[in-house]
Order: structure tokens, then C-alpha cells, then sequence
């Protein structure tokens, strides 16, 4: 992949079809962001095996950078959660890490791992404020007087990756018969458009059981449940085949809907929807 200049976004690798047993890890990630320039303050990972669906490692960071930056700390995204985050990390529930450390710690992780496979949900996102992070430097502030590829020895090896989009990957719940029956009897709350909802909270209830749950959009907390619908789409079915570097912002959640798909549409949705998501 590579992070397109001219229309400041994350360009993915070609869409294929892989196994996950051709890779023995998957690297989950969440990011809670601090404004609308995707400046990260919060990043929590897992590390799961694809044999097993275990997870073997994890961590979850507070940006040092970002929480020692007052316009990042209490920024529109952020500064409801600031108590929060300050009992999490005296409670060492997370801990802060400097960005370079940070860049560092997700190169030896692809490394130690051998990761081939990046996996959020909503996954674009993450990946663009992960550049965005990295790459984000301000002669007016202190702390990000370079960016960390600036200062850093090696390669951002995320950009190497190819995604697994959690967002995408669900479908293979939300497309189903029980999933609109329940979500018509039990949520009922749809959009503007009169569209079910696909989020990682929506389809935690789901999972759940529990209609009362409620993302808490700190990013440990996040991974627990994004962490569950993984391994509910994993263990759904024998075929472990799954599609890579599809962005679920690009129409996937009309699976949840009752649309009849118009073969004339656009190419992506014609493959991708007719053909891809997920058998």
C-alpha cells in the first residue's frame, strides 16, 4: 500500500483471495484519534493466531506525544475520555509510549511475528492514522518538531501489509437472514436512508446478546469486542478464505439491507458484492 499525497488517503494493496493458514498471525488493531487530522492519542493491539484463533500477545499505549500536547489531549475526539485514560494508565491499563518507541515496538511485532495481514474494523482508517501519526510533524510544537519517519532507521513495515477489514469481514453475520429478523424485532434504529447499521457496536450487541452494550471507544476495550466478532466470523464456517484489502466504507454494508444488487452497477460492487463477500 501507499498513502496517496494528492487525495490524502491510505491507497491498498490489489484485492485478492488468500487462507489464513498461509499466515500463522493476524496483527488486530485499534486507534482512538485525536481530531479530524487522525492524530492518534490511544493504539491497542493483539496479536492472534490463525490456527487456533488465541490471542498471543497484546498491548495498549497512550501516545506521549500526543497525551503531553494540549490541543491533541483535548481534542474533539479525545478530551472525553481523559479521565478515563488517566485512571487506565494509573491503573496500568496502558501504558505511554514515546512515537518512536511506538514505530519501533509495531516494526518488531510484524518482525518477531512474521505478520502479513493488518486487521481493523473499518480498517482504511486506522491505517491512514497510523501514517498520518507517523508522518505528522510541527515546527510549533515541542514534541513534533520531526515525524517519526524523519527519525526512524527503518521501514514503516505496516505499510507492507495487506488488510483484513474486520468491517467487511462481519458481513459474514450481518449479511444473514437471522441478523435483519433480529435487528428488525430487537434494534429497529436505522438511518436517515432506512438502513440497518454495521458497526462494531451494533453487531457486538448482536454476538452479545445484549442490547444495552455500549462501545466505550478506548482502544483495549474496543479490541475485546472487535476481538469476538472476529473469532464469531472465524469459527462460522470450515472455509478460512478470506478477501484482503477491501475497504468496508465501499459498500458492504448493504449486505445488512434488503437490496436486490443491480448487476450493472459499478464494477466493485458487482465483484465484491455478488461475488466476494463471503461464502
Amino acid at each position: 500500500m501507499f498513502y496517496n499525497e494528492l487525495k490524502k488517503e491510505i491507497v491498498l494493496n490489489k484485492i485478492k483471495r488468500v487462507s489464513f493458514l498461509t499466515s500463522n498471525y493476524i496483527l488486530l488493531c485499534d486507534v482512538e484519534t485525536c481530531n479530524d487530522n487522525k492524530i492518534i492519542l490511544d493504539f491497542s493491539y493483539d496479536i492472534i493466531s490463525t490456527r487456533t484463533g488465541v490471542i498471543v500477545a497484546s498491548g495498549s499505549y497512550i501516545i506521549k506525544e500526543s497525551w503531553q500536547t494540549r490541543s491533541l489531549r483535548y481534542g474533539k475526539y479525545a478530551k472525553s475520555k481523559v479521565k478515563n485514560y488517566i485512571k487506565k494508565l494509573n491503573k496500568k491499563e496502558c501504558k505511554l509510549i514515546s512515537l518512536l518507541d511506538l514505530y519501533d515496538l509495531i516494526n518488531n511485532l510484524i518482525n518477531s511475528y512474521n505478520i502479513k495481514i493488518f486487521m481493523a474494523y473499518n480498517g482504511k482508517f486506522d491505517l491512514e492514522a497510523l501514517y498520518s501519526t507517523f508522518n505528522y510533524s510541527n515546527k510549533k510544537m515541542k514534541l513534533w518538531q520531526k515525524s517519526a519517519f524523519e527519525l526512524a532507521s527503518e521501514k514503516p513495515l505496516f505499510m507492507q501489509l495487506d488488510l483484513l477489514d474486520l468491517w467487511t469481514y462481519a458481513s459474514k453475520l450481518y449479511k444473514t437472514k437471522k441478523f435483519k429478523k433480529w435487528y428488525d424485532k430487537k434494534v429497529a434504529i436505522y438511518s436517515n436512508n432506512g438502513n440497518r447499521k454495521t458497526t462494531a457496536e451494533i453487531v457486538g450487541r448482536y454476538i452479545l446478546e445484549n442490547l444495552h452494550f455500549i462501545e466505550e471507544h478506548t482502544g483495549a476495550k474496543d479490541l475485546e469486542i472487535e476481538y469476538l466478532i472476529f473469532i464469531a466470523c472465524y469459527f462460522n464456517s470450515a472455509n478460512k478464505m478470506v478477501w484482503l484489502n477491501y475497504s468496508g466504507l465501499w459498500g458492504v454494508w448493504r449486505l445488512a439491507q434488503d437490496i436486490v444488487l443491480n448487476k450493472d452497477s459499478k464494477l466493485y460492487i458487482r465483484f465484491i458484492l455478488n461475488k466476494m463477500c463471503y461464502n
